[in-house]
């Protein structure tokens, strides 16, 4: 085998190990949970206002969304659906009690907030494999 094929392969040995605690899919998860929930917090705005509902189609598909991202988080791995579940849970009662919208962000920020725990944890994974690397093989 030739030299420069050994980073290559040293690389793509590195990036397909899973890491500890983190399963891959557990970030692309996390990720439609927030963007699920952003989606029906938009929907929330246009079908609840001043904690009127102006449009039960709108906070229906609010509430659908919602129970969207939540059956999503079940399938998140333990760690990372405990991080998640109380703002998730929160931002569902604040539907069902026609809650503020200003409330209902800032538990959609929270939430991606949790979210970027989860993914950030697999970049500092990721990257303390990449500091362990010997990246001068052999020698020159």
């Amino acid at each position: 085998m030739s030299r420069p094929r050994i980073p290559l392969l040293l690389a793509i040995a590195l990036f397909a190990t899973p890491i500890p605690g983190v399963a891959q899919d557990d970030v692309s998860l996390a990720r439609r949970i927030a963007d699920v929930s952003a989606i029906a917090l938009a929907e929330y705005a246009e079908g609840v206002v001043d904690g009127e509902i102006v449009s039960e189609e709108e906070l229906g598909e609010a509430r659908l969304f919602l129970r969207d991202a939540l059956g999503t988080a079940e399938d998140l791995n333990t760690a990372a659906r405990d991080a998640v579940m109380p703002s998730l849970e929160r931002l569902i009662a604040g539907v069902d009690a026609l809650a503020p919208e200003a409330e209902l962000r800032a538990e959609l920020d929270a939430l991606r907030r949790e979210r970027s725990s989860v993914t950030g944890a697999r970049k500092s994974a990721l990257r303390a494999r990449v500091r362990a690397v010997p990246w001068r093989l052999g020698g020159g």
